[in-house]
């Protein structure tokens, strides 16, 4: 008995239209994973960085807070630090929480992503800190 190669072919239609929705579901998930683990990264490096110029005592509290803005080089949109300390003498504590927009590539994802992508990241002082705690915006 012989089959027809009809029949077949549009199984495989079938088969495929099936499970295209699964795999690029399962490609841009990935995708968008891997986008915003980049963006946890580089907002919890420049929080790290901002508790180290804070932590040395930098500067001001507009001195800080622009070297970690510069940090933050893929963002987009705007990005909120605040700088707090214990106290100003060495071995108080500083501590730099940066806050920005989670941003997606394909917005596939954005109701299962959270709103912010957030890092607070804190350091002993070195330095007797001379700068004013306080929140500084990011253009």
């Amino acid at each position: 008995m012989q089959r027809s190669h009809k029949r077949d072919s549009g199984a495989a239609i079938v088969e495929f239209a099936i499970v295209l929705p699964l795999l690029l579901a399962l490609v841009f998930g990935t995708i968008e994973y891997g986008f915003f683990m980049a963006q946890h990264l580089e907002v919890r490096h420049a929080s790290r960085e901002g508790a180290r110029l804070a932590a040395v005592d930098f500067g001001t509290l507009s001195e800080i807070s622009s070297a970690t803005c510069d940090r933050l080089e893929v963002s987009t949109g705007q990005a909120e630090i605040r700088l707090f300390k214990t106290g100003s003498a060495i071995g108080q504590v500083a501590r730099v929480r940066v806050s920005r927009p989670t941003t997606s590539v394909t917005g596939l994802y954005d109701a299962i992503l959270p709103a912010n992508v957030v890092s607070e990241v804190e350091m002993r002082l070195e330095a007797r800190a001379n700068w004013v705690a306080g929140t500084w915006t990011c253009p």
